[in-house]
């Protein structure tokens, strides 16, 4: 792989399958990250804050403009047992789209 794009959480792959079926695929969409746990004290396992910081946006952000699925990714993703079925039911989708190996 020339880039860790399988690195992005699955649900958000997965979320592609309905914006495919709607006619979404060439639109603009927006995604959220976000921390599945706040950190917590060792006393008592509350949060240890009510706030999380992010550092590393750009970083992030020039990450996701170069992020491209090289075709061992995707053959990854045609062998996953819950993504792969969904692509290979959608020819367009999955390996050999125009838009996931630009």
């Amino acid at each position: 792989m020339t880039t860790a794009a399988t690195h992005i959480d699955l649900y958000q792959l997965i979320s592609l399958v309905p914006h495919w079926d709607v006619g979404l695929a060439g639109k603009r969409g927006v995604m959220s990250f976000f921390s599945r746990r706040l950190p917590k004290r060792e006393a008592d396992g509350q949060p240890a804050r009510g706030f999380l910081v992010w550092a590393g946006r750009r970083r992030a952000l020039e990450w996701l403009k170069d992020a491209r699925f090289d075709e061992a990714a995707l053959d990854a993703l045609q062998a996953h047992p819950v993504l792969g079925p969904a692509l290979r039911a959608r020819p367009g989708l999955g390996a050999g789209a125009p838009w996931l190996a630009l």
